[in-house]
């Protein structure tokens, strides 16, 4: 089917739906509609053009097993294989068996979804198999029984470039990067002009942070077919992080005279007008990058700059959409406290950390939740708490930055001198080692004024020397 045909194909299809009609089409062309918004990974879509091509053709085999693929990506692991083992579906069918190797090792039944997988590879007539099979695997994490299933099929069809392909991408997405770039290094040895597989090693490149070798990369796509679109957008990025501004800025501005409604484009520029502390721009673009749709992303990115701005009330209407995107985000929970805290909002702030503290779930974003409730107290006068806090996010990270100063003052104020002077130590062992203090001037200044009262109480001891 030409490109037109099926633009107007889908038209016809869309207007159906949208229109309350019904009208026919064959099972060819609902696999068609299905397949395209595969490819767009628009799963709903899929799933309501599937449903709609089983009114019509209830026993079409390929939409029946392509409805128990959607079931799987729904997690609905029983459902999907009812319909398996009660459709009409030939029980031999390489599509069926594979949704059902990838039931079973959802499901934790190990020996059916080997047994069902090792069938699959032993008909293999092409790479396809090897590859649907390797991401099954993928799909679980089990990386490497994927790259060994990918490994096994280039044993058998040696040399073949999409195996090769894949197992680069299984590599990646593996996090063994050095293994994937050492692969589409290959294939480009093989074919030199595959814009594919240089985007691809320039992704990898951006990566391990070879940004200049990334550069190069996009732009020898750019060689091979300057329409592309991606390679161009990629371009504007690395020069980004190359710090060379100005140029990411023209190339990043190219880009959107081809593609205007690309909200990571002008982002991607806000974010060098930032770095050029050109802030009007930055603001700009930042609004133009909220106004290709209101995405989490956009959103976040316009509180930053401005927060960066001091302009802490604007953001607070930011703030309310972005959390309705992304209620559990701790992140946003714990930058909204902030920006309420410099607003002297405190009730508001503390319910905020709260917020924060109940969504962390790793150790770092636990500290940075208990230490940001323990500024709030020590801003209110509030010390005792405030230490109470401050103990707790030191438990939680012991060389959490610039803490042990502010603990050692609070002890100071509070007369626990002994402690005092243990957290002082810690500051200035920490700034000796190089790491906490931002502001040298200020916090000499405090590690001066702290000394003084340890000294007045007869209690100061040997400090390591700043």
């Amino acid at each position: 089917m030409s490109e037109d045909n099926f633009s107007d194909l889908l038209a016809r299809y869309e207007n159906m739906l949208r229109n309350g009609e019904n009208m026919y089409f064959d099972s060819e062309e609902f696999e068609k509609i299905v397949e395209h918004y595969e490819n767009k990974e628009n799963f709903n879509d899929m799933y309501k053009a599937i449903e709609e091509g089983l009114k019509q053709h209830p026993n079409d085999e390929e939409l029946l097993i392509k409805k128990a693929r959607c079931l799987v990506f729904k997690k609905k692991y029983n459902e999907a294989l009812q319909l398996l083992n009660n459709s009409s579906i030939d029980v031999t069918d390489i599509e069926a068996m594979l949704v059902k190797a990838s039931i079973y090792l959802n499901t934790k039944n190990s020996k059916l979804a080997y047994t069902l997988i090792n069938k699959i590879l032993e008909e293999a007539s092409d790479e396809y198999e090897y590859m649907e099979v390797a991401e099954i695997f993928c799909s679980v994490n089990k990386f490497e029984k994927a790259i060994s299933c990918l490994q096994k099929g280039l044993k058998k069809f040696p040399g073949n470039i999409q195996l090769q392909r894949e197992l680069a991408i299984t590599y990646w997405e593996d996090n063994k990067y050095v293994k994937a770039t050492g692969i589409f290094d290959k294939l480009l040895d093989v074919n030199p002009y595959s814009a594919t597989d240089w985007k691809s090693i320039g992704e990898l490149y951006m990566i391990q942070t070879k940004y200049a070798k990334a550069l190069e990369a996009f732009e020898f796509v750019l060689v091979i077919d300057e329409t592309d679109e991606q390679a161009l957008l990629q371009k504007g990025h690395t020069l980004m992080l190359l710090k060379d501004y100005e140029k990411a800025i023209e190339t990043l501005t190219e880009y959107i005279t081809l593609n205007a409604n690309d909200e990571m484009a002008y982002i991607f520029i806000s974010e060098c007008y930032q770095e050029l502390e050109e802030h009007e721009k930055s603001k700009e673009y930042a609004f133009k990058a909220l106004q290709t749709g209101e995405s989490i992303f956009s959103l976040k990115h316009l509180i930053d700059v401005l927060v960066s701005e001091n302009n802490f009330i604007d953001t607070l209407q930011y703030f309310t959409k972005a959390l309705l995107l992304a209620p559990d985000d701790n992140n946003l929970h714990l930058q909204r406290g902030h920006v309420l805290l410099e607003l002297g909002l405190f009730i508001e702030a503390e319910v905020s950390y709260i917020f924060a503290l109940s969504l962390s779930s790793d150790v770092e974003e636990i500290a940075d939740a208990i230490y940001s409730l323990g500024m709030l107290k020590a801003r209110i006068g509030r010390d005792e708490d405030a230490l109470f806090y401050f103990e707790k996010a030191a438990e939680c990270n012991p060389n959490f930055p610039g803490l042990a100063l502010k603990m050692a003052a609070l002890y100071a104020t509070t007369k626990q001198y002994a402690k005092a002077a243990t957290s002082l130590q810690h500051a200035i062992d920490e700034f000796t080692h190089g790491t906490t203090l931002e502001n040298f001037s200020q916090e000499e200044k405090v590690i001066h004024e702290i000394k003084q009262i340890l000294k007045e109480q007869g209690i100061i001891t040997n400090f390591n020397k700043l």
